[in-house]
């Protein structure tokens, strides 16, 4: 919403144009109704008696993508990445489709950080793919990308992505997808028992790409919370893959919270102090982890 102050004559020159002489109170809602183009608003003030009138100049560019460009986007990321093979190749070509090319560039740019965050966690030091640690800075820059874009695709990649960089203050609501929601839940410490899926009926699967090691997370989370009672092979389980080296540090750390969170709700609070001991200084589990361990020293 824009709003003038200490405003007495308002111009505006649109694409090039000519300069238009614009009623100051008119040229708030011209500005709202504006999708793509480039603007220069020249703003006065001669309220002063005696005394020339101060003006200020601003450029604004307008690249607000209406629904059709941004589905068109999305059947270009379908076509390509979902439909193709997430590849570096497939990649390349679903941000030169002329559906990328157009006012949506930043939605389909989001989309593109987001899949080569995936390829940097999988692939680290393959081809273009320079370092295992660059991921989370393209997931952020994903994220912060997309989290504006009012599309159910968008959303879901934004709740993933923080998923995965164990961002808990992203992660609010339902996405919509029980496995994702069990997982987002544990990794807050919150006890979970997953009820009965109806026979015959198979949960929503995610449309959208994940990386193998989110993958294993979600089903792992899932299951933990299928169990109704405690067993060794869960600690074993755990023990290994939280160790394991084939697994990126935040998924490691899940897997830590799965096991402490699934330990407790079986009373088992012998079995989840190795776990909260590990995660207990480190955010965003410290502060449950914590305080279960607090008291079970109580």
């Amino acid at each position: 919403m824009f709003a003038l102050a200490n405003v007495t004559d308002t111009a505006i020159e649109v694409d090039g144009q000519a300069w238009m002489k614009v009623d100051r109170s008119d040229l708030p809602l011209l500005l709202e109704g504006l999708r793509d183009r480039h603007v220069r608003v020249r703003l006065a003030n001669g309220c002063q008696p005696n005394m020339m009138p101060t003006e200020s100049e601003y450029r604004l560019d307008f690249r607000i993508a209406d629904e059709q460009a941004l589905i068109a986007i999305e059947n270009a990321f379908e076509e390509h990445v979902r439909g193709r093979g997430m590849t570096k190749t497939n990649m390349r070509l679903f941000v030169e489709d002329a559906r990328c090319s157009a006012i949506g560039k930043s939605y389909a740019e989001g989309l593109y950080l987001y899949t080569l965050g995936l390829l940097l966690k999988e692939n680290p030091g393959e081809g273009q793919v320079t370092a295992f640690s660059e991921y989370p800075e393209r997931l952020a820059r994903a994220y912060e990308a997309l989290r504006n874009f009012d599309r159910p695709l968008a959303r879901l990649i934004s709740t993933i992505t923080s998923f995965m960089l164990n961002d808990l203050s992203a992660l609010t609501g339902s996405s919509g997808f029980a496995d994702l929601d069990i997982a987002s839940d544990m990794l807050a410490g919150k006890s979970h028992s997953s009820p009965a899926e109806v026979r015959g009926v198979a949960p929503p699967r995610i449309p959208c790409p994940v990386d193998h090691g989110t993958s294993r997370m979600l089903e792992m989370a899932k299951r933990f919370a299928n169990y109704d009672r405690w067993s060794d092979l869960i600690e074993e389980e755990c023990r290994e893959v939280s160790s394991s080296r084939n697994f990126d540090l935040r998924d490691r750390r899940k897997v830590l919270a799965f096991w402490a969170v699934t330990a407790l709700r079986f009373r088992r609070k012998d079995k989840a102090q190795e776990p909260l001991t590990q995660i207990a200084g480190i955010y965003p589990f410290e502060k449950w982890a914590a305080g279960h361990m607090a008291g079970a020293n109580a």
